[in-house]
């Protein structure tokens, strides 16, 4: 049974005595179905004084190898399985057609294993950053180009290419955004974890030869040591520069860079996509929030003791199960706070007032998590502000070393 087809919605523990060793006993831990039905995951061997020793079946390797002698380990991995196929069977069907490629070489269709990265820099300075994802046959195919907005700016625009761009286009500011675009394309065969592909991958690219240098005399075997040559262009030696003239430099520069900063902010507009990231967080955020107002706070202890159960929202129609919730929530607190956001973003969303409702939350890690994104975006804005409003930001400093640079 292939696990990504099948949702999963409680496991079950049963313990037999083992047929060749005495009284010792022999665990199996089952995986219920949505329609009843049960999926062999785990199993355990009673090692004396009863010690178990936990292992995975083979056919759940993509959800990471289990070898632990720990019982907690054992749970937390299945609850992590029945989080995520209730999310993969909602998108198997649509995702299994979007996986495959046509091309003129395989009209029959080519599927993907995994992806690489690629940096360049345009004659501009600007910085690129471009993802290929790998077929079946090991032959790279561009799927995405991440293009800097101003040279040494560090902001990107990433968006898709041809012919993946007509199947599933994407365009988006933030690294986070590519990455689960990318894993939509990739299958995970073999049963290997993504982790392991990524170590294959590694192994199977050549390998670059190093220089080896001698360096001190006599025993020149004791002293050598393995560098890997990097070609660094030419230097000559700069004119001399007035020292006030470096400075009033890198003042302009600096100026430059608050000043995109802020342009960017106040007018650079959110996709779709961006929109649609940020609702899906906002979600688990908000049904948390209604669950507060109800008196049921959550925590890392309530993930380890509440039943296992599925919970549903009749009123927003949000599922989620509830001894994983609390955890969900902090992963929610993490992506809101390390994305790209804009005033537009803010303004479509309202993310900023979910997050701020949480600042006085019973639980300190939520709270702090809380008040460190507010306190971020905040800083954020105000500083932006005085970039675009500040008299100080529309004078040049050049302008006070003229007399230097003639």
């Amino acid at each position: 049974m292939n696990s990504y087809d099948t949702e999963f919605v409680a496991f079950k523990e049963d313990k037999v005595p083992s047929k060749n060793a005495g009284e010792r006993f022999f665990l199996k831990f089952y995986l219920i179905t949505a329609s009843g039905g049960r999926v062999l995951a785990a199993t355990a061997e009673d090692q004396g004084d009863a010690h178990y020793c936990y292992k995975n079946s083979r056919g759940f390797n993509q959800y990471g190898i289990l070898e632990s002698h720990s019982r907690k380990d054992v749970i937390m991995w299945l609850e992590k399985i029945i989080h995520e196929s209730s999310l993969q069977f909602k998108s198997a069907t649509a995702a299994a057609q979007r996986m495959t490629l046509k091309t003129d070489e395989h009209p029959e269709g080519i599927y993907f294993v995994g992806e690489e990265q690629k940096y360049s820099t345009f004659p501009d300075g600007r910085r690129c950053t471009e993802w290929y994802l790998l077929d079946n046959h090991s032959i790279p195919h561009r799927a995405v180009i991440g293009e800097e907005n101003h040279a040494r700016d560090g902001h990107y625009v990433y968006r898709s290419v041809e012919p993946f761009s007509s199947e599933r286009p994407l365009e988006c500011r933030n690294k986070a955004g590519v990455y689960h675009w990318l894993e939509l394309w990739i299958v995970h065969e073999d049963g290997l974890s993504r982790e392991k592909q990524k170590e294959r991958q590694r192994r199977s690219r050549p390998k670059r030869r190093p220089i080896v240098l001698d360096v001190g005399g006599g025993s020149s075997r004791k002293y050598r040591k393995g560098l890997v040559s990097f070609r660094s262009p030419v230097r000559t030696k700069a004119p001399s520069v007035h020292p006030d003239v470096i400075q009033a430099q890198e003042a302009a520069r600096e100026k430059e860079k608050l000043m995109l900063e802020a342009v960017n902010f106040c007018f650079t507009k959110a996709t779709d996509f961006e929109v649609e990231c940020m609702q899906h967080w906002q979600k688990i955020l908000e049904e948390m929030k209604r669950q507060w107002d109800k008196g049921n706070v959550f925590s890392h202890a309530t993930d380890e003791s509440v039943p296992n159960e599925k919970i549903v929202n009749e009123e927003t129609g949000f599922i989620y199960l509830k001894r994983n919730f609390y955890g969900l929530c902090l992963e929610a607190f993490r992506e809101i706070g390390t994305m790209f956001v804009s005033l537009e973003l803010l303004a479509k969303t309202g993310v900023a007032k979910t997050i701020a409702s949480f600042r006085s939350y019973p639980t300190a890690d939520v709270a702090s998590y809380a008040s460190h994104v507010c306190r971020k975006w905040t800083e954020e804005i105000e500083r932006h502000r005085q970039s675009m409003t500040s008299r100080e930001m529309l004078t040049d400093p050049l302008d006070a070393v003229g007399h230097l640079l003639k």
